[in-house]
């Protein structure tokens, strides 16, 4: 019994995207099911269980075999290990809508969602590696110094005062001229805190300061309209992610929603994971400046995870081809 792979038809709309073809390696994959052994799967654990053995079992083969056979089997090694990479991207609470408003947006992309995914990140505005690294030194300082940084407004009881005792903001409003007047620091990491007064202040002034780009809604100098601050890690209402610009992307508005979605498609999850690939290796430096000044005070490093090896590589193939843009 051939196999019907889960979620083929997005499969094979990725292996366009990163330069293959669709169907590429369908006849491979759809024979690879040896002696009916393995039944047809419909979810995501058992593609991976059957992807595992379907591997291991041409592994055995390969080294077993010579020739033109050899070949054969190490293009369908090929296709089964890059269904497998695809798999990895498919979050455990992926689900089926019968109404998708992502996938209507992707029509206009070929019925693509790695279409529409390539082109939110080639229209997105990423910042100069040195506007980070500058970023990054005088948040280092600040944390050094246990100088108060800026983050966004939390109703949650993300805060304490000078007497370690949890604090609630009622409003942004009341956040803002507590942690002016006072000192109050964010729970997760002791870090002195500043309320933004509107939720992303302190970005529009430094770039309207420090670039061309001028973001801030209302003002008569504002050159930048259509696209949406985004926090690629999120995590906005702590301190050490709010205004480091390793953590921050301009996206066009109409697609800008897509990362703020749960991880409910493939799509969505690569999509997040390739912007923070794209980070890594943009400002790594700026992100280990961070780390270093986090353990001269004593504080746990910042708690991101770097992308596995075969999204980082398709970051630097981007790269490489002048795919991203930056903030001018």
């Amino acid at each position: 019994m051939a196999i019907s792979f889960f979620q083929i038809e997005e499969f094979n709309d990725w292996l366009y995207d990163i330069g293959k073809k669709r169907g590429q390696y369908d006849s491979y994959i759809n024979t690879l099911d040896k002696n009916g052994r393995l039944s047809t799967t419909t979810n995501l654990q058992d593609a991976k269980t059957i992807v595992k053995v379907l591997l291991d079992d041409l592994d055995s083969q390969i080294a077993n075999s010579n020739g033109n056979n050899k070949k054969t089997l190490q293009s369908k090694r090929s296709g089964l290990r890059s269904y497998k990479r695809f798999l990895s991207y498919i979050p455990t609470n992926c689900k089926y809508y019968k109404y998708n408003g992502i996938k209507e947006l992707a029509e206009l992309f070929k019925n693509s969602h790695f279409s529409l995914i390539n082109y939110m990140i080639s229209h997105s505005l990423f910042p100069e590696p040195d506007l980070v690294k500058q970023r990054a030194k005088e948040i280092a300082q600040l944390i050094e110094n246990n100088d108060k940084i800026p983050a966004r407004f939390s109703t949650g009881n993300n805060y304490y005062d000078v007497n370690c005792t949890k604090v609630k903001f009622q409003s942004r409003k009341e956040g803002c001229d507590k942690t002016n007047q006072g000192d109050f620091y964010f729970a997760e990491n002791g870090i002195k805190v500043q309320i933004d007064s509107n939720g992303n202040k302190t970005i529009c002034d430094y770039l309207a300061d420090n670039t061309s780009i001028n973001i801030t809604s209302g003002s008569s100098q504002r050159n930048c309209y259509g696209y949406m601050i985004s926090h690629i890690w999120g995590r906005a209402i702590n301190p050490l992610f709010f205004s480091n610009f390793w953590n921050i992307v301009l996206i066009p508005q109409f697609v800008s929603f897509i990362l703020d979605k749960g991880d409910e498609m493939a799509s969505i999850k690569y999509s997040k994971e390739l912007y923070k690939a794209l980070a890594f290796v943009l400002y790594k430096d700026s992100i280990d400046m961070i780390n270093s000044a986090l353990a001269k005070a004593n504080k746990a490093k910042l708690d991101i995870t770097k992308p596995d090896d075969d999204i980082m590589n398709d970051a630097k193939d981007m790269i490489k081809k002048n795919i991203i843009k930056y903030i001018p």
